[in-house]
């Protein structure tokens, strides 16, 4: 069995607290999670985080689903988003039109590893 955060949102926008849930697979996490809190209407997963096996407390991956960067409400908001598995690299890029969902996603990515995201305003122009 492998230990994983499982995060949700409620159809009024409420949050979840993550979870810890031992399962096989994250699908599995997901479905006990969602067992487990029996809301009407129905919660949905917004992330799962994989925790290590050695107790560590940083994911070795985390999985956002399209409900924790554009709502439960957009088109599969129950699909997978984004997968982050190598943190190899020490500072990411979001690359992407305006709108496209940069912030939000990272933003949902800070929530599930429970880390802060650094972010600045657009710097003007400096005489």
């Amino acid at each position: 069995m492998t230990r994983f955060l499982v995060s949700a949102v409620a159809p009024n926008g409420s949050s979840i607290d993550r979870q810890q849930v031992e399962a096989a697979s994250e699908t599995q996490a997901a479905e006990q999670f969602l067992a487990n809190h029996t809301w009407e209407p129905p919660l949905q997963v917004t992330s799962i985080s994989r925790m290590p096996s050695d107790g560590g407390a940083f994911p070795d991956s985390v999985t956002i689903r399209r409900a924790g960067v554009f709502g439960i409400d957009s088109d599969g908001s129950e699909r997978d988003f984004i997968e982050v598995s190598d943190w190899s690299h020490p500072v990411q890029y979001f690359v992407g039109r305006n709108g496209s969902g940069k912030s939000k996603a990272a933003r949902a990515i800070a929530l599930a590893t429970g880390e802060r995201l650094l972010t600045t305003d657009r710097l003007g122009r400096v005489d």
